[in-house]
């Protein structure tokens, strides 16, 4: 599933780019590969909670669209987890009216719950996991230093 998502499409831009560049070096193909492959997770991750917990004109899009249209993304997930009784709302056979209030009911719990607090955690993880991956990549070290600077920033929920 995740290489469908951003995740995948880093893995495989950050490897056409790599060897476009004259990277040669297949520990460094894989290692960039790999550091794509978190860098895209850890995006949609991040694009995934703010869709949660964000400000709409600080993002400038519409908020909570995926909990409306009933997208299991993996902060929802991790709530249900924690709040199975909140299932019935995301099976479309046993509810299949699925209302704006009901989806802003379950939003302000999503921002009570640890589920955000944990994606946090796991987004964090996986931009520690890129660097780590990125810093093992045979690249121009000034164009290594800036990927590693655009990285962490996805760490930051501020």
């Amino acid at each position: 599933m995740l290489s469908y998502t951003p995740a995948g499409q880093y893995k495989n831009i950050a490897a056409i780019a790599y060897i476009i560049s004259g990277g040669n070096n297949e520990k460094s193909l894989e290692n960039i590969q790999e550091w794509g492959f978190n860098f895209g997770f850890a995006a949609q991750l991040r694009d995934d909670v703010i869709d949660v917990i964000g400000n709409e004109k600080v993002v400038g899009k519409k908020l909570g669209t995926d909990v409306l249209r009933r997208k299991k993304r993996l902060p929802l997930i991790k709530f249900l987890e924690n709040n199975p009784e909140y299932k019935k709302y995301f099976d479309p056979k046993k509810h299949p009216k699925f209302s704006k209030k009901q989806a802003e009911e379950i939003l302000t719990k999503m921002r009570k719950d640890k589920c955000i607090p944990d994606c946090i955690k796991i987004t964090r993880d996986l931009v520690k996991k890129s660097t780590n991956y990125l810093e093992k990549v045979d690249i121009n070290q000034k164009e290594k230093k800036l990927l590693i600077e655009i990285t962490k920033i996805l760490a930051s929920f501020k």
